[in-house]
């Protein structure tokens, strides 16, 4: 449907093809020019940390699958992401530990407070079990 304004800055739109757009001339490259370098920004980012997520005895456990960043290198958006998806924080408000393996197989600790990174311990485990039992029992 034509509209008589621009949808980006209201101005009066005269020209045809910028009515069927709903974007003048400038607006329209503008928003061009916006989007590709989104795209470009994308491009270049190095990816985000592949990593799986699993509470296991109130401890938050992940496995670094070892695609794009390690999550060592992405510690504080992992951190992030787990603090968007409520699992930072257990029932009655405690903050749960967490976990994980690391590229190398080696479990160790990323510490954060209130929802953010706050560095790493270690914890220096090869098995789950015995990292989570080390956690668990303030070995570490």
């Amino acid at each position: 449907m034509a509209s008589p304004y621009c949808r980006c800055c209201g101005k009066a739109l005269t020209d045809p093809v910028s009515r069927e757009a709903g974007f003048g001339p400038v607006c329209r490259i503008q928003n061009k020019f916006n989007q590709a370098n989104e795209r470009t920004q994308d491009m270049f980012a190095p990816p985000r940390a592949d990593y799986e997520v699993s509470l296991i005895q109130g401890v938050v456990c992940i496995v670094d699958h070892d695609n794009g960043k390690s999550v060592t290198n992405d510690a504080e958006l992992v951190i992030q992401d787990l603090q968007e998806r409520r699992l930072l924080v257990g029932p009655f408000s405690e903050p749960r530990r967490v976990i994980y393996r690391d590229t190398m197989g080696v479990w160790d600790e990323i510490l954060h407070e209130n929802g953010k990174f706050a560095g790493f311990r270690p914890v220096q485990e090869k098995d789950r079990a015995a990292a989570l039992a080390k956690i668990k029992g303030g070995q570490s």
